[in-house]
């Protein structure tokens, strides 16, 4: 088992990309406001950490349950592991914790 955990203030996540949003965020993932936005990029983060190296961004994806709950999905590990994921919002700023299980 493996934790990865992240904190980002929604206000700085536009400056801390600039430009590079596109290689970091999916097409149906760039359709989030600013703050869920700000929640994926957490999550994703809290993965590489877990997963103990940066990798290519495209290759987590982000999807919510029904519940609402994050679900984080990636070609970069093989399909017997499983990847359990939660985010939290406070104001301006969110935490994610990813365990890859």
């Amino acid at each position: 088992m493996k934790i990865g955990i992240d904190l980002v203030k929604v206000s700085d996540l536009k400056q801390r990309l600039g430009g590079e949003l596109s290689k970091v965020f999916s097409d149906s993932e760039l359709k989030y406001k600013e703050e869920k936005l700000a929640g994926v990029f957490a999550l994703k983060e809290a993965f590489f950490k877990a997963l103990g190296r940066k990798d290519d961004w495209l290759s987590v994806f982000v999807t919510h349950e029904d519940s609402g709950k994050p679900k984080v999905i990636s070609t970069l590990l093989p399909e017997n592991q499983q990847i359990d994921a939660s985010v939290s919002y406070a104001g301006e700023y969110v935490v994610a914790v990813v365990i890859i299980i």
